[in-house]
């Protein structure tokens, strides 16, 4: 076999392998998460943008990809990021899950943006093309940030559109729920990231809704 060959050769079985991993981490955060959030399979899991994974339920989605990892969108949120294409707009692939937070609101990071769920229903959504999103960081490009008084940091309005974003850090529990302690937010050039001060969980981003700077 000339090296040609065993370089295709080798990049299937590659390809194959990533398939499987990510066909399994769709299935243990199913059995996590549980039908009765997510509802019954929709359909066959697909292939879809940049070589990731979906999967889609009566009431949600399950999303794996390599720079993402393996995420679950439901209920209101998942309403939301199907009218904004899901992975294929501009928000991009989640990278959390549907968090619940300690005000009674809901969120859900994606590479670029995110999806808040209040209390009441009430969805509001910002996409930040200029951003990208980790669980616990945002790196800013041709955007600035600043800490405010408040230990949060606010992101420029330009060019995203609105009148900017406000972000906070808050302690979270592996299920994603509200956990004990607390986290500091740090702001080091056009990094922003979350810091684990007090917390014994994890630390998320918050988005802040309706400060004024």
């Amino acid at each position: 076999m000339n090296l040609k060959r065993l370089f295709s050769a080798l990049m299937v079985v590659m390809s194959v392998a990533t398939t499987a991993a990510a066909s399994d981490a769709i299935e243990r955060k199913y059995k996590d998460v549980g039908a009765a959030t997510l509802g019954k399979p929709a359909g066959a899991e697909k292939s879809s943008a940049g070589g990731g994974r979906v999967r889609l339920y009566a009431n949600g989605g399950i999303w794996s990809s390599k720079t993402a990892g393996t995420h679950v969108v439901y209920g209101p949120a998942f309403d939301k990021y199907k009218s904004l294409r899901a992975e294929r707009g501009e928000l991009g692939y989640p990278v959390t899950d549907v968090t619940k937070l300690p005000d009674g609101d809901a969120q859900a990071l994606f590479r670029h943006g995110y999806i808040v769920v209040d209390a009441s229903g009430a969805v509001r959504s910002e996409v930040m093309p200029k951003a990208t999103f980790t669980a616990d960081s945002i790196t800013l490009k041709g955007v600035k940030a600043k800490m405010t008084p408040r230990n949060e940091a606010f992101v420029e309005p330009l060019p995203q559109s609105g009148p900017g974003s406000t972000f906070a850090c808050s302690c979270v529990t592996k299920k994603d729920e509200p956990g004990t302690g607390s986290c500091d937010i740090q702001l080091k050039g056009n990094i922003i990231r979350c810091a684990a001060n007090g917390c014994r969980n994890n630390c998320r981003l918050l988005s802040v809704p309706g400060r004024p700077q």
